[in-house]
């Protein structure tokens, strides 16, 4: 539980980064959203893959 819940602070840091901040740089604020769902979402994506696309079930409704 203690590794999952400082994934979400930091996540919730990275995200509040990228929103905060005023950035030029448009990719670099995509960057960040990006990093910040990996970081949060990642082991949810990660099963999915393993689970659903490796197994030909692309389309499954519980995919969806």
């Amino acid at each position: 539980m203690t590794k999952r819940l400082w994934r979400i602070i930091i996540g919730a840091a990275v995200l509040a980064t990228a929103v905060l901040l005023s950035l030029n740089n448009e990719w670099l604020q995509i960057a960040l959203f990006i990093i910040s769902y990996i970081i949060v979402g990642g082991d949810v994506v990660k099963r999915a893959v393993k689970k659903y696309f490796f197994k030909g079930q692309v389309f499954d409704e519980k995919f969806f």
